[in-house]
């Protein structure tokens, strides 16, 4: 499988999965990094100075303003955004990719498009908010974002494969070697 695309819940492995598959030879394309760009732009304009690191670094702190931004910029709907987190992709010359965080239907949509599978990382609910804790987000927070449109999911035909965000990056990144290999 050389094109793949991660969905799934925040907490639930996504990030660790791709910076593994990157290790073993895909490109990573971080979508939130082009909003991430933007809300530090916005920020700016107010006169409050972060740069990406420190948005990463407090992740829980900014997730709701980033998902709001999102919304307000079209970044759930506009296949635009996706292109973009796509042009260094396509610069390279479309290598092997792991896409991390398509959460909407009209991204999956997009990415399903240009020949990424789509792979929903779950996770047991327990473990998730044991996750969420650990990166200072507490349970409290961790609600409220979840009932943020971009956090419902996908509708699930446009997911391919369901794989654990539990289980240990190499033993996921060899399923879905064998999955490719089958089809």
């Amino acid at each position: 499988m050389n094109l793949i695309a991660l969905t799934g819940a925040s907490y639930s492995g996504k990030t660790v999965l791709a910076d593994h598959l990157a290790a073993n030879g895909y490109l990573k394309i971080n979508f939130t990094e082009t909003l991430k760009r933007q809300a530090k732009i916005a920020l700016a304009a107010c006169g409050v100075v972060v740069d990406e690191e420190d948005i990463n670094r407090n992740k829980g702190s900014y997730r709701g303003l980033l998902q709001e931004l999102g919304t307000h910029l079209g970044f759930d709907s506009d296949p635009l955004w996706v292109e973009e987190a796509l042009a260094r992709w396509e610069d390279l010359g479309r290598p092997a990719a792991v896409f991390d965080n398509a959460r909407t239907d009209a991204q999956a949509a997009t990415l399903l498009r240009l020949g990424f599978r789509v792979v929903k990382v779950q996770v047991r609910p327990e473990i998730r908010a044991l996750r969420a804790w650990s990166a200072g987000v507490t349970e409290e927070m961790l609600d409220v974002a979840s009932h943020h449109p971009v956090e419902q999911g996908l509708t699930e035909n446009l997911i391919e494969y369901t794989v654990s965000g539990e289980a240990p990056p190499d033993r996921t990144l060899r399923l879905l070697q064998g999955l490719a290999d089958a089809a």
